[in-house]
């Protein structure tokens, strides 16, 4: 055969080659579709019954980790039994660090609060506060303390509220309301207390005479935690404490903060110890009626 044969002969084999290998390509590219959308990727392709199965499986998931995430909540706090009982003694050891007793609560507020961090009390992990503080910006707040998973929250907000922000209770308590019912949605397990709005002397008044409604928001509060269950802290009686407040008769010296403390945690503990106390002895009621029904 001539060397122009042959020449002929390569170019044709050559011309093959790229056409063979865009074949080959051409198949695995059609394959690899197949299995993507087999595995659900390519959710623009989906048909509407692929879509309604996915959000389905989806939803289930959400639902059992949310069932997996509430049981470990429940479990840790039926673990929390006697705790309690144990930090209400230590409240009257003299020797207990009181700061150390927080573990496991947040607070969440306005400047009062804000102070425990600000006199280096406690830390930022445990208070979530801010000076300035109404409700109307309380949700922005909720994913902060929601990433501590506490087992408790307390919420001390009322005092700016009080000054203008609101033109009557009503609105004032409807908010308190969606604020709390937002957390108790993300946090079902943790229990929250919320403080009174502690008084202000007559000094705070004439800077603001709109602090003369106090009674009446401290009150439709009060009434709030009645009518829907909450548990309620009447912190009230730091206002016999008169040495204790600033020049401004509204914020607090370094030296309340102990007693606010204290009043805070003992009145906690004691709700805690007896929810934990009537807890128990409903599972083991419970446990009893099993092990008779079993017989």
């Amino acid at each position: 055969m001539s060397n122009t044969g042959n020449n002929e002969n390569n170019k044709k084999m050559s011309g093959g080659i790229p056409a063979a290998i865009s074949g080959i390509a051409a198949i695995c590219f059609c394959v690899f579709i197949v299995i993507i959308r087999a595995a659900g990727v390519g959710a623009y392709t989906e048909s509407e019954d692929a879509k309604n199965g996915a959000e389905y499986l989806l939803s289930k998931e959400d639902k059992d980790v949310k069932e997996i995430t509430d049981r470990i909540a429940e479990e840790s706090k039926s673990q929390r039994t006697g705790k309690d009982s144990e930090k209400l003694k230590a409240l009257d050891d003299e020797e207990t660090d009181i700061w150390s007793l927080f573990d496991g609560i947040v607070i969440v507020g306005d400047s009062r609060s804000e102070a425990f961090v600000e006199y280096g009390f406690l830390p930022e992990s445990v208070v979530v506060a801010e000076k300035g503080v109404n409700l109307r910006y309380a949700e922005d707040y909720i994913p902060t303390v929601v990433a501590q998973q506490p087992e408790v929250i307390i919420f001390t907000y009322g005092i700016n509220d009080v000054t203008g922000n609101w033109i009557a209770p009503e609105p004032f308590i409807e908010q308190y309301k969606y604020i709390i019912e937002e957390y108790k949605k993300q946090l079902p397990s943790t229990d929250i207390f919320i403080c009174s709005i502690i008084p202000v002397y007559e000094r705070a008044i004439e800077d603001d005479p709109t602090l003369e409604a106090l009674p009446e928001y401290s009150a439709a509060l009060k009434k709030l935690c009645e009518d829907e269950g909450y548990n309620y802290l009447d912190c009230d009686s730091i206002f016999d404490y008169a040495d204790y407040y600033e020049g401004d008769g509204m914020h607090f010296k370094p030296e309340m903060y102990p007693i606010w403390s204290e009043m805070l945690l003992r009145k906690v503990f004691t709700y805690e110890s007896q929810q934990n106390s009537e807890s128990q002895q409903d599972s083991e009621s419970q446990q009893d009626s099993e092990s008779e029904t079993g017989d």
